[in-house]
């Protein structure tokens, strides 16, 4: 038995699991593509799904805690949108202060505000667009708040504004109204070796005043991949290139580095969960004191596995935790169950090292699961989709650890 596997036997005993269901979820759903949570809510992307009677892509369903704790359980609410949407409604979702985006990577992401009674059955409250009119510009792929939720960022990886297919992530403001339908962002962020068909924008993260965009296959063909910086000006928002472009010091044929990102206070994770067949990596940067300036990784993360186990393929990192998905390890003999493994800072601060605080696996996970492909870490709670789960069928499944 490999030694993640001992590890997940050992934590199952010290967490709680629950599981939670979108009411309309079928094959193909992938219900858990993505995930995002603050407080006692948390957003579930379905962008397979279809609802029946009409023919809009894609559900999105919201959980509101229970008094008594997390519990197996329907949604609260699901979100859809007014005009119908476009196939992969719920490819990416975000979530800070009562506010939801929702993006389809196609040409729209749409914002949703709680209501004051609470979360309902809905549509938004506005639609976010970028002005391009290109449908197929990946508008949407990801999307990320500030903690208020004055700010959004949403990717484009096929945007063509500084090369063709090139990508691009735009800045959006909350009016001092509230959030209202727009197609005129503030500010257009780009890399400063931008390139065609690089697809740049996979993932985004905003923390204050710090931007971090994934390009996983950059350069291309490479696919080494890399991880931009952009600080907001003292002036406020500007279109502008990156700050700091981080990357790391040996780099690896189809590594993918940027895949995931997350940030909290001035230590930035990406994800690297490539190159098969071998375990992927996620790598640690640190801000130096000077700020954000281009550099190589400050440590290194594995969960010690020896197999092509995707390490890496989601990242959320929260105070002095780090949750790491790991959708393809192996349970026992059965391949690609998916695990989230989790790593507490040690006293002396993030530095390189294969030995996880736990491992967590789902009950009755089985072959072709894919837990961990998207996480979200919310203080002791953990947010984890498996999109691929159900017999083969791709209808999808999401978990709680509480820990």
């Amino acid at each position: 038995m490999p030694p993640a596997v001992r590890a997940a036997v050992a934590s199952a005993l010290k967490v709680r699991q629950a599981e939670l269901y979108g009411s309309q979820t079928q094959s193909l759903s992938f219900f858990g593509w993505s995930v995002a949570a603050s407080g006692n809510t948390v957003v579930i992307g379905a962008p397979g799904g279809y609802q029946q009677g009409d023919d809009q892509g894609g559900q999105v369903y919201v959980f509101a805690k229970p008094a008594s704790g997390w519990v197996n359980m329907v949604q609260t609410a699901q979100l859809t949108p007014s005009d119908n949407g476009y196939n992969g409604f719920g490819y990416s979702v975000a979530i800070a202060s009562d506010t939801i985006a929702v993006g389809g990577g196609a040409a729209e992401t749409y914002i949703y505000v709680k209501p004051s009674g609470g979360w309902q059955n809905m549509t938004e409250t506005a639609i976010i667009q970028d002005g391009s009119g290109n449908s197929g510009d990946g508008f949407g792929d990801a999307v990320a708040f500030d903690g208020a939720a004055d700010t959004l960022i949403v990717t484009a990886e096929f945007s063509n504004v500084a090369a063709v297919n090139g990508g691009a992530a735009y800045v959006f403001a909350k009016p001092a109204g509230g959030w209202q339908s727009t197609s005129a962002p503030v500010a257009v962020l780009t890399p400063s070796d931008a390139s065609e068909d690089v697809n740049w924008g996979a993932s985004v993260v905003l923390d204050g005043n710090t931007v971090v965009v994934g390009s996983p296959f950059q350069p291309l063909f490479s696919n080494y991949g890399a991880a931009y910086v952009f600080v907001k000006p003292t002036a406020g928002w500007t279109s502008m290139t990156e700050t700091a472009k981080l990357t790391v010091s040996k780099q690896l044929l189809d590594a993918e580095l940027g895949t995931s990102v997350s940030i909290s206070g001035n230590t930035i994770v990406a994800g690297a969960p490539g190159p098969a067949p071998v375990s992927g990596h996620v790598y640690l940067f640190t801000e130096p004191a000077g700020g954000w300036r281009t550099a190589t990784e400050s440590g290194r993360i594995d969960a010690g596995n020896t197999y092509e186990d995707a390490f890496g393929a989601s990242v959320s990192l929260g105070g002095n935790k780090l949750a790491v998905g790991a959708s393809a390890v192996e349970i026992g003999t059965y391949p690609y169950v998916g695990a989230v493994y989790l790593f507490v800072e040690p006293a002396s601060g993030w530095q390189s090292t294969s030995k996880f605080n736990y491992e967590f696996t789902a009950k009755y996970g089985i072959q072709y699961d894919g837990l961990g492909y998207s996480v979200a870490l919310d203080g002791g709670t953990l947010f984890a989709g498996a999109p691929f789960a159900y017999n083969l069928a791709d209808v999808g499944a999401a978990y709680v650890f509480t820990f």
